[in-house]
């Protein structure tokens, strides 16, 4: 299927101590960081169309590079939020974020809150009916270890909430050494009778102990891919990080030509079909530059 490519998960920051000033939980992040337009001319030698920009951990819950950067090009991007979980107010925030500065998702760290058990309180309930009636994906950031709890988390909070969409990024973090068997893998798998649930195929270089093309994670891409199917699946390269270790252009060539069980249309649901459909993404002129 001839699609536009759409990078699904990107973070971009910009070293503005005024204006978009970083927390102390990753000040020593690359300066003067990986603005939107470094990204924007990645994506143009790579013939990339759009991005999901998912908000970086050194702005915390400050969303306003996210929001300014759609701002000057909407045609390029779609945005992910993250806000304060725990605060009251946050389907209140989260509606903000999404109907005055146009994000279109919310990313959140379960296990930095009550060990996930957060995630079924009725106390949070409020959280997920705003993120489910604004049709707002919410996607999850689980460290390695951790998987097969999230699973037993989510399972019973899909169940409550159906229309709910979730995404799982870097493919739920597996344990590649543990192997597809791993419980905490195969309660992956089994969410794939949720029929909105939804994974990306991104982090291999912090999953794999083998250099690029990173062949110890193909037969857990290849489970995700006979569970899930390709049109839950999407792309994404990790940036800016992905540039210290393949770079840009090989993260996209390992689902373009390295995956020997995909088809031409699985690749074109993966490479962007999936993330259009799940962020409502319209297509792209390409008439914006992207200079500074």
């Amino acid at each position: 299927m001839a699609l536009a490519i759409i990078d699904a998960h990107v973070h971009i920051w910009k070293t503005d101590d005024i204006l978009y000033p970083a927390s102390p939980v990753l000040a020593s992040l690359p300066q003067p960081g990986p603005t939107a337009e470094v990204l924007l001319r990645e994506m143009a030698a790579n013939g990339v169309d759009q991005t999901v920009l998912v908000q970086p951990s050194n702005y915390e819950f400050d969303n306003r590079y996210i929001a300014r950067t759609l701002q000057r090009y909407p045609e390029r991007f779609a945005g992910v939020a993250r806000i304060d979980v725990v605060d009251a107010s946050a389907p209140q925030r989260l509606e903000r974020w999404a109907e005055e500065h146009g994000l279109r998702g919310l990313r959140v760290v379960p296990f930095r809150i009550l060990e996930g058990a957060w995630l079924t309180n009725p106390a949070f309930y409020p959280l997920w009916q705003k993120a489910a009636a604004l049709s707002l994906p919410v996607c999850f950031q689980i460290s390695r270890g951790r998987l097969k709890a999230l699973c037993g988390y989510l399972e019973p909070l899909i169940v409550h909430f159906p229309e709910l969409r979730v995404v799982l990024d870097h493919m739920g973090h597996f344990e590649v050494e543990k192997g597809v068997a791993d419980p905490g893998f195969q309660a992956l798998l089994a969410l794939a009778r949720r029929e909105r649930v939804f994974v990306k195929i991104s982090g291999h270089y912090a999953l794999s102990h083998d250099p690029y093309p990173y062949r110890d994670t193909w037969p857990f891409i290849q489970a995700i891919y006979e569970h899930f199917g390709a049109q839950r699946m999407m792309w994404g390269s990790d940036f800016p990080f992905i540039l210290v270790y393949e770079g840009y252009g090989r993260s996209l060539e390992l689902i373009r030509e390295q995956l020997p069980f995909l088809t031409d249309d699985d690749k074109g649901w993966i490479l962007g079909g999936t993330a259009a459909a799940l962020w409502t993404i319209p297509p792209s002129t390409k008439d914006q530059e992207g200079q500074p």
